[in-house]
């Protein structure tokens, strides 16, 4: 485990490809692909993300959902509510580039398995 990305090139990633025209098309560019230039805009956020709160950079490389809720005999509770909920309790969270059901977080199993249970019987 450890830290996935850096956090300055990604910024610098991200300047060279507004610069490049990229992610929106303009006067001084050819016209981008729209579909192309949102999945670049996610893929970018979504790596800053992982990388935003030092707390998760070393923590484990993610938490599945669809695991969690097999492990409690439940059915798989949704992604934004289960990391509120962790971070209502205190614990870092940020999607993963690894699995669209999951997280990463520094919460320990036992914690994510209770929130898991509590978003079911809510």
């Amino acid at each position: 485990t450890g830290q996935l990305h850096d956090h300055h090139t990604l910024l610098k990633m991200q300047i060279e490809a507004e610069q490049r025209g990229w992610l929106t098309s303009s006067a001084n560019h050819r016209p981008v692909d729209q579909k192309h230039a949102a999945a670049l805009k996610h893929t970018l956020a979504l790596l800053l993300s992982e990388v935003a709160d030092s707390r998760l950079h070393f923590s484990g490389p993610f938490v599945a959902l669809d695991d969690i809720a097999k492990k409690v005999s439940i059915r798989t509770p949704p992604l934004e509510p289960f990391k509120a909920e962790l971070q209502r309790r205190g614990f870092a969270t940020s999607n993963t580039q690894f699995h669209p059901k999951a997280c990463r977080t520094d919460a320990p199993l036992s914690v994510c398995l209770d929130v898991a249970r509590t978003l079911y019987y809510v």
